[in-house]
Formats: C-alpha cells, structure tokens, sequence
C-alpha cells in the first residue's frame, strides 16, 4: 500500500524530474482533463489513506510520512483526521505542520476538533512554525468554538512572539463575533503603557475593519472612541464587510485562499504576463498586509451597524 502510495506522490525536480517530461507539450485543456481523470484513479478510499499513514507512521525516514500527510490530508473522513492527528506531536516540526494545513483544508468536522486539541497542548504550541499555522487554520475554520483559543494571550507583553499574535489577530477576524472586536481593541489597548495616542498596528485593523464595517481611523483612540459609542449596539453581521481599498482586499483574501486555487490564480497570471508582458497583480501583493501609519479618512459612520 505505502509502495504504492509512494508512487503516486508528485516526482521531485532535477534529472529524475526531466526523465519523465513528454517532449510533446500537452494543450492546456487536454491535460486539464487528463489531470481530472488521473485524479480519479489515483484518489484512495479513506481506508486506505489510514493504511497508508499507520505505515508510513512506522518508517524511519519521517519524509515518507510528511510526504503521505501531504497527500491525504483532503480526504474528508473522521478516522483518516484522526489518524493524521496522532502525528501532530511528530518531533520534526515539518510532519506537524503537515498535518496542520492538512486539518485546516480538510472538511470534515473533526478537523476542527483535532485543532482545538492541538491548541491545548503546550508541547505543540511550543514550536513557533506550528503554532502560527496552528492559528491560522483555526481562523480558516470560522467557527466560535475557536475563539478561546485564539483569545488565550492574545495581549501585549514583554515576550511577544509576534507571528504568533499575528496570526491571531488575524483569525479573529474570522471569527465574527462581538466577542473578537473587544479581544483586539482589548489587546490593542493593553501593556505596560497604554497605546491610545499610537497608530494602530495592521493586523488587528484590517480585522477590526472586515468585522466592523468601519474606519473611524487608525489611531487606537479613534477606535476606542468608536467603541464607547458602539459597544452596547454592536451585531457582527454573518458576512464579512469590504476592506476600504483594494490592495488590502487582496491581501486580505489570498489570507484565506485555498492554496490549490492560489496555485491555479498564479498560473492564469503568469499565463497572462506571458502574453502582455505585465501581471494584474504585483509582488508587493503576495505577502501580508503592512503597517500603513498616518491618518485616514473614515468610511462610514461611527456608529455600530
């Protein structure tokens, strides 16, 4: 089974890449096709996924293993979550984060009870990388359930893992609660000096504002003025409100974007530079959103909607 699993694993690059290129390109839509159909027959049964993962668990070379998480980590079936789960305390810290962003994409429900599992554990929140991935799949997930977890030290202290925070804050802004708009103004607000007189820092913003609907501005005290307004009337719509510009939106949702409909956006891209010599989207745009400190004009009333 794991033999045959192996070979169904995408080959690496270098010379035994290039030994098996068809030296006849295929037309785009043929090998769309001729993806879907292999995609058929190469898609195991949640059986055998659990199969393959309790074989490659006993493998000495933990690539085998990280390699098989990569593979099977979309099948939506509770024991195939399960068994991925069991390697999230894996010591090499790439077979954890396999299984992270296996259980962030897969959508079965006990995905999400295998991450607030995680998140529990110190042994595994112990690990940065994980950690971070960790959060962000909890903010894929948009379930209430999440937010202890991401308001557990969500505050500013001496020892700020950054990333960390980070990633919470942007995960409660996926969390659509009234609940998250206080944790990160109660964050934004906090430390050994108060911040109200401070430009607000990106990531607890551009939440504040897809939550919100609002831009009073981007001082902490514009905010907190806001909120002493706001506060008793507040209700999170079930949607989520347009970022006030469009770079911000992007950013915002290649945030959340499945990465196989990343991968399929960036290849329209360059398919399209290639053709006109320029890409609709610059470099600039791929990462998270920065600090945009100044002023700024308000996009809506201050009251809450």
């Amino acid at each position: 089974m794991l033999h045959t699993l192996l070979l169904l694993l995408p080959l690496g690059t270098g010379a035994s890449a290039l030994a098996w290129q068809d030296p006849t390109p295929t037309p785009p839509q043929e090998a769309e096709k001729g993806e879907e159909k292999e995609a058929e027959v190469e898609e195991l049964t949640p059986a055998e996924a659990v199969a393959a993962l309790k074989a490659a668990a006993k493998e000495k070379d933990w690539a085998i293993l990280e390699a098989t998480l990569k593979s099977v980590g979309r099948i939506k079936n509770k024991a195939v979550v399960k068994e991925m789960a069991k390697s999230l305390k894996h010591k090499q810290p790439t077979v954890a984060l396999a299984v992270v962003e296996g259980l962030r994409w897969n959508e079965d429900p006990e995905a999400l009870n295998a991450l607030l599992k995680g998140a529990k554990d110190k042994k595994v929140m112990g690990v940065e990388k994980v950690a971070v991935a960790l959060t962000y799949a909890l903010g894929q997930k948009a379930d209430k359930k999440a937010l202890k977890p991401l308001i557990d030290g969500f505050q500013v202290t001496t020892k700020d893992n950054y990333a960390l925070v980070k990633a919470k804050a942007h995960a409660l802004g996926r969390i659509r609660t009234k609940e998250s708009v206080e944790a990160l103004l109660d964050y934004v607000n906090s430390g050994v000096r108060r911040r109200t007189e401070r430009n607000m820092q990106a990531e607890p913003l551009l939440a504040l504002q897809v939550l919100t609907g609002q831009d009073p501005g981007k001082r902490v005290s514009d905010w907190m003025d806001w909120w002493y307004d706001a506060k008793g009337s507040l209700k999170v719509s079930s949607e989520e409100w347009p970022l006030p510009n469009g770079r911000a939106q992007r950013q915002w949702d290649r945030l959340w974007q499945d990465p196989e409909q990343r991968s399929r956006a960036s290849a329209r891209g360059r398919d399209g530079e290639t053709r006109s010599g320029t890409s609709e989207d610059s470099d600039e745009d791929l990462g998270p959103p920065q600090r945009e400190d100044g002023p700024s004009e308000g996009r809506g009333s201050s009251s809450a909607t």
